[in-house]
């Protein structure tokens, strides 16, 4: 499978209006949010009737995506410790900072700090780490432990779910979830790859314009699902990160 590196991480808000302005202010901006719903949608969501409004902002080489539904089905973020991507970090490369939250969305905090690479680290808890280690090889990601894994501009750990938090991954239209999206330079071949290896995709490859297709596939393990994306009109900055 030929992956790229991150197109962006995608998070649930309630309120998209303010959630605009935050990402504004740590250097994240965007043309205005665009409406989202459909078959289409719906279908590739795994989700009957949506109807969200999203907005991509990014700053000189990352991006993260905003979405807000409609009709949350959850209007309350997932607990730390949840099953879910629960946390990420902004890395900056040529950069010492220390470790600092500088945004939260509906509970949902973001972190940013000094690295080796322009990038994002995330944290995601999983019912079944090792289930979830065969889907993130299985794309293309190089396991630097059993727990650690790396792409071009992302550091990702794999944890389990902490006992007594909820087990079950937050759903597309439940706020404060937060998904990760890969580039792969052939969505249709892709696709294939994963079924041949018997993952599950949430639907065919969806197309938006000439230059944009997506798909949602399931995490086998149970944290959610991950994003593969082809996008003709981005070129993911190579930025893999160095040994420890």
């Amino acid at each position: 499978m030929s992956l790229l590196g991150v197109h962006h991480i995608g998070v649930s808000v309630l309120d998209l209006p303010s959630s605009l302005d935050r990402l504004a202010g740590i250097g994240f901006t965007g043309p205005a949010p665009e409406r989202a719903a459909g078959p289409d949608a719906s279908t590739g969501n795994g989700i009957d009737g949506v109807d969200m409004h999203l907005a991509f902002l990014r700053d000189a080489t990352r991006c993260i995506e905003l979405l807000a539904h409609a009709r949350p089905r959850v209007a309350q973020p997932p607990r730390p410790g949840a099953a879910g991507y629960e946390k990420w970090t902004i890395v900056d490369a040529g950069s010492d900072a220390p470790r600092r939250l500088v945004a939260e969305f509906d509970g949902l905090p973001v972190y940013r700090e000094g690295g080796p690479v322009d990038g994002f680290r995330v944290t995601v808890h999983s019912p079944d780490p090792e289930a979830t280690a065969r889907l993130l090889k299985a794309l293309g990601l190089e396991a630097r432990s059993a727990s650690r894994f790396v792409m071009n501009g992302l550091l990702l750990e794999v944890l389990p779910v902490v006992d007594g938090e909820q087990a079950v991954a937050p759903r597309a239209d439940d706020v404060g979830r937060s998904h990760l999206a890969l580039q792969v330079a052939d969505l249709p071949a892709a696709h294939r790859a994963l079924v041949e290896a018997g993952f599950e995709p949430i639907s065919d490859p969806l197309s938006v314009g000439e230059d944009f297709r997506w798909l949602f596939v399931r995490d086998p393990g149970g944290s959610g699902e991950i994003e593969l994306i082809e996008d003709h009109s981005v070129t993911p900055v190579a930025a893999h990160w160095p040994e420890p």
